[in-house]
């Protein structure tokens, strides 16, 4: 038999050694970005912590480190920056933080999901962007995501992966959104 003392320092240590399961960080600026992730969370079945609205467009390396140790931050976690490429200014302070992963669609979210529907590769604002993925699924309102999206977005991320691909980064239209999505499936493999 174990002495007592002693079993409680091997229980102390088996808590500490205890592997624990990365946390994937994504910070975005909306409400569409929230579900969206909201929906890959439940998908893929990972462990992720969405910062959202709070940020929003105000984001800074001083806010983001400060929501990272609150949340408990560790060196196997990973971060994203899901956000649309239209703000110049939030590209531009985001593209200057060196922790995380960037990933713009540009003009906006919308572009990522038009692109499970079929190929877009005209210089378009975000306003037009959302009316083309009205045309392809009738039910999309901005901040949500419809069953019918859902699905879609569920069953055809690889073709849209290859479509964005196809798209220069940077420019307009594109989105590295699929990057994302390829972690995600490789944690789950």
């Amino acid at each position: 038999m174990i002495p007592h003392s002693l079993s409680h320092k091997m229980k102390a240590k088996q808590r500490i050694s205890r592997k624990t399961n990365p946390v994937i960080f994504v910070f975005c600026e909306g409400k569409t970005e929230e579900q969206y992730v909201k929906l890959l969370r439940v998908h893929f079945r990972v462990t992720i912590k969405i910062i959202s609205k709070v940020v929003g467009t105000k984001i800074t390396p001083r806010l983001i480190n400060a929501h990272l140790t609150e949340y408990g931050y560790n060196p196997q976690d990973s971060v994203f920056y899901l956000y649309d490429g239209d703000r110049e200014d939030i590209v531009r302070t985001l593209k200057n933080i060196s922790q995380g992963i960037l990933l713009l669609s540009t003009p906006c979210i919308e572009l990522w999901f038009l692109l499970h529907y079929g190929s877009y590769k005209r210089e378009s604002k975000s306003e037009d962007v959302v009316k083309e993925l009205n045309r392809s699924c009738p039910d999309y309102t901005k901040g949500g995501i419809s069953e019918n999206l859902k699905k879609t977005l569920k069953e055809r991320w690889t073709i849209a992966t290859e479509r964005a691909i196809k798209l220069p980064e940077g420019t307009n239209p594109s989105t590295s959104v699929y990057k994302f999505i390829q972690h995600l499936n490789n944690l789950t493999i």
